[in-house]
């Protein structure tokens, strides 16, 4: 018997009345031989390995080093070093931080590969690829779990119909029913934006894995505390834990309304959570009296307080950068086919289901006529078989997939943060929306193979256009041997923390401080002299943004310092090296590796 038998489908015990509902059948015999099935699984379990195993190679090489990497590793760092999570970075002394418990699981989480695999980005970068290659078997776990419920309805409407229906249907689920599960999991990891997440140290992974595993279990009808823990625990990794908050909320108001939970399981869940919500806000309280005040503060710069019309204007920016590839310094590829067939899937859905209910013939079990002729038992067997396949193509439409990527789309509206790395937690869904509308019948193997093609055609072109987007390209590893071989190990370095890699962060200030040397009432000599700082690397980027001044300053927050930095290089400075790096000394992404660009490196005179 599979994993999946009905006891584990009904999970926490749903309502008497409607113990089967969800399961449109009472046969617990799979359709499938237990070989097959077997097969199927080993066939996932082997797929989802090599797909360890092959990024596991380029996980360095794939994609740049992006400066939020090295920032989250020098955060978790200075944890270790001072056991304690209320800790904030070294390197911003002056820029905005505020200690809070948002993150204290990342960063255990960060520590322990660290202290496994070496205090390297690529141990940063594996706890990514651990967390979503977990991600796709627990994916394949929600395929295989729609297969059975399939096969389940399938053997329901196999035992009504005719004879002759009842060997179509049997035969098409032994044949079909297999590529369902393989296909879907192929077409998430063959994605590019799926494969820059698994490789990318920051917390997505991480979040996508918590937000597939609470899918997964409540879709099983598992305990609402038990869904209410796992938000939690997302919130100790990143506060994009409320989407995985908003979507469970929201599939349980669907399983309510469906009758299969009690309206107690959303109650129970919220309280759960509010419960432990109220719990992080007292360490964050504890961390710093005032943490609440400043963290919403830090976040109404980042536009979250934005009014309902401007948050609605950013919103919209936000689908045509992503549409365009504008990524600022974060890496976006070719997803115009996954989002135009988002756009279509969200209003198609819903049209769908009206025909449902609008037109008896499209599912007649739905109809009191169809109710009426079961009960009499005056249907022909032929009308009976036509009526069983008709309603298999329809009926099986699921909308677990589409609430919770709906609920996941309000999320981010609703956070207004509008960061472009928060499009991965869309795909998986997208996967679920896309094999749901197919209708599974006729879900043959030459459609497996179509999609499967059309997946690796389209990785292989855009791994091949990522690959043209640089024709002056040099690795990290032989930019940072550079640096580092031209500044002695013990100096205390002034420089933007994509370098900071191969440095001590205690002794790295990021250059955004200065930003803030007059709100704090300093110099800039003063900054550089107090805080004994032997040298300064500055990138090309700097010009360049300065040039055309103000489109870019956000990233080094804002440029006002830049005619004294200039200065004060020329005056105090000796110029030790010029480093070729044309793919970390400029960090906007559609610049990078389109010129020769350099690092610079000064060493301040006595």
């Amino acid at each position: 018997m599979s994993l999946f038998s009905l006891r584990k489908i009904q999970g926490s015990k749903p309502l008497k009345h409607h113990k089967n509902r969800m399961l449109n059948g009472e046969s617990n015999q799979p359709l499938m031989p237990s070989l097959s099935m077997d097969s199927e699984r080993y066939i996932a379990y082997g797929l989802i390995l090599l797909f360890f195993i092959i990024n596991l190679f380029s996980l360095a090489q794939f994609p740049l080093i992006h400066s939020d990497e090295t920032w989250l590793k020098g955060l978790s760092l200075e944890v270790w070093h001072q056991k304690n999570f209320g800790v904030t970075e070294p390197f911003f002394d002056l820029y905005p931080r505020v200690p809070h418990p948002f993150r204290w699981l990342f960063n255990l989480l960060q520590i322990g590969f660290m202290g496994l695999f070496g205090n390297t980005l690529f141990s940063a970068r594996l706890l990514s690829l651990v967390a979503s290659t977990l991600s796709l078997l627990i994916f394949y776990k929600i395929l295989h779990l729609e297969t059975q419920l399939d096969s389940r309805s399938k053997s329901k409407l196999s035992s009504r119909s005719s004879s002759k229906s009842k060997l179509k249907l049997e035969s098409l689920s032994r044949l079909k029913l297999t590529p369902y599960s393989i296909t879907g999991l192929l077409l998430l990891m063959l994605n590019i934006q799926w494969l820059y997440a698994a490789h990318f140290g920051r917390q997505e992974a991480l979040i996508m894995l918590c937000m597939l595993l609470s899918y997964w279990l409540c879709i099983l009808l598992k305990k609402p505390r038990l869904l209410a823990l796992i938000v939690l625990l997302a919130i100790g990794i990143h506060p994009n834990s409320f989407l995985i908050g908003l979507m469970i909320f929201a599939l349980l108001c669907y399983q309510i309304y469906k009758k299969r939970r009690p309206i107690k399981a959303l109650f129970e869940f919220t309280f759960f959570l509010v419960m432990g919500f109220s719990a992080y806000l007292g360490f964050g309280f504890l961390m710093a009296p005032d943490f609440l005040t400043r963290y919403l503060s830090f976040g109404a710069s980042l536009g979250v307080d934005a009014v309902p019309m401007s948050r609605l204007q950013n919103y919209y920016w936000f689908w045509i950068k992503l549409y365009k590839q504008i990524g600022g310094t974060y890496e976006l590829f070719n997803i115009k086919i996954e989002l135009l067939t988002l756009g279509f899937l969200i209003l198609t859905i819903p049209l769908v289901a009206l025909l449902k209910k609008t037109f008896p013939f499209i599912n007649p079990n739905w109809t009191e006529h169809n109710k009426h002729t079961e009960h009499t038992g005056f249907s022909s067997s032929s009308e009976k078989g036509s009526s069983s396949e008709k309603s298999l193509l329809f009926s099986q439409l699921r909308f677990e997939p589409y609430i919770a990527l709906m609920s996941i789309l309000l999320g981010i509206f609703i956070i207004g943060r509008n960061n472009q790395t928060s499009v991965v937690f869309l795909l998986p869904f997208l996967v679920l929306m896309v094999l749901n509308l197919l209708p599974k019948l006729y879900f043959t193997k030459w459609v497996s193979v179509v999609l499967i093609l059309f997946a690796l055609l389209n990785l292989q072109s855009d791994l091949k256009e990522y690959a043209m987007r640089f024709p002056y390209a040099e690795s990290y590893e032989r930019t940072q041997a550079k640096i580092t071989a031209a500044i002695p190990k013990e100096a205390t370095i002034l420089g933007n923390i994509n370098v900071m890699e191969g440095f001590n962060p205690n002794r790295f200030y990021d250059i955004r401080n200065l930003a803030y040397l007059e709100v704090n009432h300093l110099t800039l000599q003063d900054y550089i002299r107090e805080r004994h700082i032997d040298y300064i690397i500055i990138h090309d980027e700097m010009d360049y943004i300065a040039s055309c001044s103000p489109k870019w300053d956000f990233l080094y927050d804002n440029m006002t310092y830049w005619d004294e930095l200039k200065t004060y290089l020329s005056t105090h400075t000796e110029l030790v090296a010029e480093i070729d790096n044309p793919l970390y000394a400029m960090r906007i992404s559609k610049y990078a590796g389109t010129y020769p660009w350099q690092t610079k490196i000064y060493r301040i005179l006595p």
